[in-house]
């Protein structure tokens, strides 16, 4: 989080900052603490909803985004991916949303 903004802001500059995308909405799942070598990290999870996306010059952090058609059954152990990306946190996610869809989206 940057001086003065919310943590919400924050999720959402994220978002664009590093895939271009507009969120148009958002839902809190929890937070978790991260053990790295400069010491703990608190991060808030997440639920949105994209309204677009937008092509940038530049994505900070990483090359943009990534479009899957479903997450890949070795993710834990691919170095394409990020480490955040290849812990428990996103499978429990994942199962958080199925089962309790925070926005409001289509049934299946």
């Amino acid at each position: 989080m940057e001086p003065g903004e919310t943590a919400e802001e924050a999720a959402r500059r994220e978002v664009y900052e590093e895939t271009g995308a507009i969120v148009a909405e958002l839902a809190y799942i929890g937070q978790y603490k991260v053990e790295g070598k400069s010491g703990s990290i608190i991060k808030n999870v997440y639920f949105a909803t994209i309204d677009r996306i937008e092509q940038k010059a530049h994505y900070l952090e990483t090359n943009g985004p990534l479009f899957l058609e479903e997450i890949p059954r070795n993710i834990k152990d691919n170095p394409k991916f990020s480490f955040m990306m290849r812990d428990d946190v996103l499978s429990l996610s994942l199962q958080y949303i199925r089962k309790y869809r925070p926005l409001s989206q289509p049934q299946k």
